[in-house]
């Protein structure tokens, strides 16, 4: 079992729920509010405070749970998960997938540009319209298709590796 499969559960945070300069305000709603709550004594401080806690600590996470062959994506903060729960009766095969990932930086005020270049892998779900989702992304191969044959096999799943020179087909069912 790789690192990431845990009691035949597997899950993996995609990525935070609000973008990073909504979170940078729930900090200083942390911060903030908590000083102003120990300075004056006045617990009517902590809901602000509260407040930036979900902000800052909320994610969106993909669930598998491999025993009852579900999954789900889930709203999480602080280790509560909250999500509903899908069959893998509609997902085809897992699709492992190297891609290229930039993001444009740039000033309106000196006009510079800069842009930044990632290489990640990615496990999907593919489903029989050709839709996908995303459960996993790592910038290691090699985990990625260790990740995505482990769950190919626990899942019953056809695998399409896209990691090597040529594209191949793993069957498991």
């Amino acid at each position: 079992m790789t690192k990431y499969i845990k009691n035949q559960h597997f899950t993996y945070a995609l990525r935070s729920y609000f973008p990073l300069p909504v979170r940078l305000v729930g900090w200083v709603m942390i911060i903030g509010f908590t000083y102003q709550t120990i300075a004056d004594f006045n617990p009517i401080f902590l809901l602000p405070a509260l407040l930036g806690v979900l902000v800052v600590f909320s994610k969106i996470s993909a669930q598998v749970d491999l025993r009852l062959k579900l999954y789900r994506f889930t709203f999480s903060l602080l280790g509560w998960h909250s999500g509903k729960w899908i069959s893998f009766d509609r997902v085809e095969y897992l699709n492992i997938f190297p891609t290229r990932t930039s993001q444009r930086i740039g000033s309106y005020q000196t006009g510079a540009i800069t842009e930044l270049k990632d290489f990640e892998v990615r496990i999907n779900l593919i489903y029989s319209n050709r839709k996908r989702d995303m459960i996993f992304s790592t910038n290691s191969s090699n985990e990625a298709l260790n990740l995505g044959m482990e769950l190919g096999e626990h899942l019953k799943l056809d695998v399409y590796d896209c990691t090597g020179e040529e594209n191949r087909w793993v069957r498991f069912k």
